[in-house]
């Protein structure tokens, strides 16, 4: 199941990740707490909660100020993003080496 989740979200994280910049770059706050909502959803499931909580910020931003997120919270999602994808990386590395060790 953890592997199927994480190739999952190795799949469709990106295109989530384009998704949400289309629309902070078009100032579409409708369509960026749409996003980030649905992104959030993905993090969360695959236990990315610094991620989650980059992409929590901006959907509350969009959705009750009515407003882009502020520089700083994209930076961090951005940086969120690129670390999560290296934890998964170290984690499916982890994994592999476990199995040639029990083999």
């Amino acid at each position: 199941l953890t592997k199927r989740l994480v190739a999952l979200f190795r799949e469709h994280a990106p295109i989530a990740m384009d998704r949400l910049r289309t629309a902070i770059g078009e100032q579409d706050v409708t369509s960026i707490a749409s996003a980030a909502h649905a992104f959030k959803s993905m993090c969360r499931n695959i236990g990315a909660a610094e991620l989650s909580q980059s992409l929590h910020e901006i959907e509350g931003a969009a959705a009750t100020q009515a407003s882009e997120p502020p520089p700083d919270t994209i930076i961090k999602l951005d940086s969120s993003f690129e670390a999560t994808l290296v934890a998964l990386d170290c984690l499916e590395e982890s994994s592999r080496g476990s199995k040639l060790a029990a083999a």
